[in-house]
């Protein structure tokens, strides 16, 4: 599980065990199901869908991360930049 202030992320279905209404103020909606994330640390992720990658990562140059770099990252290989 990953969460920040307005969402939560989690590795399996956990929509029964939740509060799930769109269109009731307080209550949790579902965004996206299925979609593959590398989750490093508070805003720094990787995100694939469609055959799209969307890179999150404060501090670093998204445009010379990839989804390959994130996988190596999440074994322990922290990408390298300079600034």
């Amino acid at each position: 599980m990953s969460a920040d202030t307005d969402c939560v992320v989690f590795s399996k279905d956990m929509t029964a065990r939740m509060d799930i209404d769109a269109a009731r103020y307080g209550a949790w909606k579902v965004e996206e199901s299925g979609t593959p994330y590398l989750i490093i640390a508070k805003k720094v992720y990787a995100e694939r869908s469609d055959g799209h990658v969307k890179i999150v990562c404060k501090g670093l140059q998204t445009r010379r991360l990839t989804w390959e770099d994130f996988e190596a990252w999440s074994q322990g290989v922290i990408p390298q930049q300079r600034q």
